[in-house]
């Protein structure tokens, strides 16, 4: 939990709050260094030590979980849900479905609203 992190680890854990809080929007990991007092290296193996994710992972993480938020509690239409999760294009968001749930929005609102 980031609370955990905030106490070992606060550049950490700003970066984790700065992604959560920008990852519906165009976010890049550069976009985090300017906000977070470290070196890309830095932030990344302090990502990978401690969430064993890198930091872009994570950002695509954020977008996943609220696009199947999104597909279970709204009746928007599969781009814009794609847009509202912080995906430039749907078919991005499509392949990572696929690839992470095995599985396309589509299917995964019917099963979630079925």
């Amino acid at each position: 939990s980031t609370d955990t992190l905030a106490l070992r680890d606060q550049e950490l854990a700003s970066a984790i709050r700065y992604i959560r809080n920008h990852a519906f929007e165009p976010l890049h990991v550069s976009d985090i260094l300017r906000q977070i007092p470290l070196s890309r290296r830095a932030l990344e193996l302090r990502f990978r030590e401690i969430l064993g994710i890198s930091p872009a992972a994570e950002i695509r993480r954020v977008r996943i979980e609220r696009a199947k938020e999104l597909l279970a509690t709204t009746n928007l239409s599969i781009p814009e849900v794609a847009a509202a999760a912080g995906f430039l294009h749907t078919e991005v968001m499509n392949r990572l479905f696929q690839r992470r749930l095995n599985t396309t929005p589509t299917r995964y609102r019917r099963k979630e609203t079925g």
